[in-house]
């Protein structure tokens, strides 16, 4: 006998804290499984998310790949340890995960079940192929897995094949009736092994129960999976030699397969029939057994391998729950019996377990019973009450029963305590990759609830918002860019009152640089700023010196941004720069590459040096400042205040040049002559600075005028 051994990390609780089976537990067969566990103590009062199943054989792990949800055949909660599920859960049971790589398998709930003290989570799930070898298969379980620090470990145990001809696991759907129920196409489903390829006929019998005799009607027989070839003969009907009674108890099938290159053979073999039920009390079973007889070895094979339960379980009807006074909640229903057991489970803002105890039951009214309880929560929210067991005095069960919602405000008539008021939802795009939820609150809040849905979740809670005067703000990246929806789930101030009611917003959200401008112009210059490329690679017309040394207006020409292709002058005539420069008391001027610094100049000087200047007006009586007597083009457009761009000159502009340089060169004269003659004291050459400071402010006036 080979062992499955396998090293696990942590430390191992109890092993009576988890356990689990296979119904059949042989080598290498399809199995279900049935396993059970404990919550750690830090999981109690939590909600139930999860329970994992790691089989991690070293040697060869149980086969998962194939379990699916509809292979879970029960799921919930087990209170006492009795195998039972006490608490169905398989509305809030939500998919499977499965690693077959690694043994692994893992149930996935909703989180609405507040895991209770001693509560047994319990699953049973068929589709699970056995290891190969028998032995006894170490296994981790954990609930909740994602917080456990301690997972059980238990042993799977799995045993030698059956040696010969033999049948293994048998489904029926379904396994439970009602009294007197007649069931069309009941499916009866066999798994039989090791048959004899040798393609004479092998026995197949399914005995019912004797009460069953002449009861059904066999449908079909049909090999479900198997080599193909296999022969399938008619079903037929006949009594059980063994049976006193001359009823037809028992269905026949003969199958044959034949193949020299294998000894045995295997097959699932499924058989639909229609059964009238007696009408027996609840509780009643009827059990199925089965005979396989080898054709070539004779080998027989008797077991009970199934049993049909009868049970009609109690039909509940107008379910309701509703607020009632203050926190209280009100429960009532209808029954068509008297119920012995009740279980009722309420969730949400709440957990509390009710029983037969908490209703009362009024009189027989047109033969419905009804069951009425109210409960105080003690708090405001959402709250959804289920019954999930019902049991009538002749023992039927009710394992999920109906369930219904309420919603509990707080109440705005109460000056005391009022509501908070919320107004003002929003969710807007910001700088970067964030987004901004906001809302106003008129009472301080405790307790926040944002869920944000669209291209990814977020679920914001009062630790991820800020309080600013009643204004609650919360920045967040949802990690991709789409459309998002938020809405405001929780808003509750220190006593619970809940503002709550559904407030939503949407945006699309992109990520942004942080630049208002107009992102959607497409640049051929790669620069999103919105504006017409020019053709020097800059998005302005301008540079920040359009002014000799900023004596005529130092602009930085911001506000150039914008303009058209044509607005700017590409020329290499337009900047002509031979290295002159005006020099007014040695300190240098530098000048802008769009103005001409190689003309005549006209020289205004004092003892301190001469300054060239020149001012000519363009065709269009449009004056430009230039220090030569050649002047470029000055495009005509709405951006030349802000650019010195230079027109080609005409002979009139030459002519004007010249008159206007005359002029200044005899303002500058006398003003050398005021210079020296100055009066005694005063200190020589302030005369010519004056002067200078007021023709430069000249010359800066009539580029203005421009």
């Amino acid at each position: 006998m080979t062992t499955g051994v396998v090293t696990f990390a942590g430390t191992a609780a109890a092993a009576d804290t988890a356990t689990i089976t296979a119904n059949p537990n042989t080598t290498a067969v399809t199995s279900t499984h049935t396993a059970t566990a404990l919550p750690e103590d830090e999981d109690r009062g939590q909600g139930l998310e999860s329970i994992q199943i790691d089989y991690n054989s070293a040697e060869e792990p149980s086969n998962v790949e194939k379990v699916g949800k509809d292979d879970v055949k029960r799921i919930g909660i087990d209170n006492n340890e009795d195998g039972e599920i006490d608490i169905n859960l398989s509305d809030s049971f939500t998919e499977i995960k499965y690693d077959n790589n690694f043994g692994t398998i893992t149930f996935y709930f909703d989180g609405s079940h507040e895991i209770k003290e001693d509560e047994e989570v319990l699953v049973e799930y068929g589709d699970v192929v056995n290891p190969n070898e028998p032995g006894d298969y170490q296994t981790q379980i954990a609930v909740n897995v994602e917080s456990t620090d301690h997972p059980s470990q238990v042993d799977l145990h799995i045993e030698e094949d059956t040696p010969g001809t033999h049948v293994g696991v048998v489904d029926v759907d379904p396994a439970e009736v009602k009294p007197g129920e007649n069931v069309s196409n009941q499916t009866f489903e066999f798994e039989i092994h090791n048959l004899s390829a040798d393609g004479k006929n092998d026995t197949f019998r399914v005995r019912l129960d004797d009460r069953l005799g002449d009861q059904f009607e066999p449908e079909s027989a049909t090999v479900i999976s198997g080599p193909d070839g296999v022969n399938v003969s008619d079903i037929t009907l006949e009594n059980d030699p063994d049976d006193d009674s001359s009823k037809n108890d028992t269905m026949m099938v003969e199958l044959n397969y034949n193949n020299s290159t294998q000894e045995t053979y295997d097959v699932v073999l499924q058989i639909e029939a229609d059964v009238a039920y007696p009408s027996d009390s609840a509780g009643t079973t009827y059990s199925i057994d089965t005979e396989i007889v080898d054709s070539d070895t004779g080998e027989t094979d008797e077991q009970e391998v199934e049993t049909i339960l009868v049970n009609d379980p109690p039909t509940i009807t107008n379910f309701n729950v509703t607020k009632a006074e203050g926190t209280n909640l009100d429960i009532t229903f209808n029954s068509d019996v008297t119920l012995s057991k009740l279980d009722i489970v309420i969730t949400g803002d709440v957990y509390e377990e009710l029983d037969e105890s908490n209703f009362d039951e009024d009189d027989d009214v047109e033969d419905l019973y009804n069951y009425s309880a109210t409960f105080d929560t003690d708090t405001l929210g959402n709250f959804t009450v289920k019954m999930e067991y019902a049991q009538d005095n002749s023992g039927n069960e009710l394992t999920d029963g109906p369930s219904d919602s309420a919603y509990i405000p707080c109440d705005d008539s109460d000056t005391d305590d009022p509501c908070p008021d919320v107004s003002n939802f929003t969710l807007t795009n910001t700088s970067g990759s964030t987004l901004e939820a906001s809302f106003d609150s008129t009472e301080n809040l405790t307790e926040i609830v944002v869920d944000v849905t669209g291209d990814a979740d977020v679920t914001l809670n009062e630790t991820d918002f800020t309080n600013s005067s009643g204004t609650y703000t919360a920045s967040f990246d949802p990690g991709a860019v789409g459309n998002y929806t938020a809405t405001l789930e929780t808003a509750k101030d220190v006593d619970g009152n809940d503002g709550a009611s559904g407030q939503s917003a949407s945006v699309t959200h992109t990520v942004s640089d942080g630049d208002d401008s107009d992102d959607s112009a497409d640049d051929s210059d790669g620069d999103d700023s919105g504006t017409d490329s020019d053709s020097d690679g800059d998005d302005s017309d301008s540079d920040t010196d359009d002014s000799p040394g900023g004596y005529f207006g130092d602009d930085d020409d911001s506000d150039d941004a914008g303009t058209d292709d044509d607005d700017s002058d590409t020329d290499s005539d337009d900047a002509d720069t031979d290295g002159n420069e005006s020099d007014v008391d040695g300190n240098e001027t530098d000048v802008d590459d769009d103005v001409d610094v190689d003309g005549p100049e006209a020289d205004v000087s004092d003892s301190t040096g001469s300054t060239p200047i020149a001012i000519q007006p363009d065709e269009e009586d449009d004056p430009d400042i230039e220090l030569d007597g050649d002047a470029d083009d000055v495009d005509e457009d709405d951006d030349v205040d802000d650019e010195a761009d230079v027109d080609e000159d005409t002979d009139a502009d030459e002519a004007a040049d010249e008159t206007e340089e005359t002029e200044m060169n005899t303002e500058t004269e006398a003003t050398e002559e005021t210079t020296e003659t100055t009066a005694e004291g005063e200190t020589p050459g302030f005369g010519a600075v004056v002067a200078l400071v007021a023709l430069l402010a000249a010359a800066l006036l009539a580029r203005r005028r421009r």
